[in-house]
């Protein structure tokens, strides 16, 4: 599975956990060029669905969802003006010039 952290981020902490384990914990901050803070692969195995989970704990900002990584290994979350994350899932890998 692949998750790319996209827009709104300026450097604030974040975590990333898939299924419950970390993947990512880092203050990434939004290339403004390609729309690209950071890209984070990780195994989820034949499970199924993987649960997903972004917190950025120092702006109280927590967002779960479930993704089908055999249908969408792709999910790219960006934060958009209010603070909200928003999530885009893809078959295809995400384009960024």
């Amino acid at each position: 599975m692949h998750i790319h952290l996209q827009e709104g981020f300026t450097g604030q902490p974040v975590r990333l956990r898939v299924n419950g384990t970390e993947v990512f914990s880092g203050s990434p901050k939004t290339r403004l060029q390609i729309g690209l803070a950071h890209q984070v692969e990780c195994e989820v195995g034949d499970r199924g669905a993987a649960v997903v989970e972004i917190e950025l704990p120092d702006e109280r900002i927590s967002e779960t969802f479930r993704v089908e990584p055999s249908l969408n290994p792709y999910a790219g979350l960006s934060l958009d003006r209010q603070g909200k994350v928003q999530v885009k899932l893809s078959a295809e890998p995400f384009g960024y010039v």
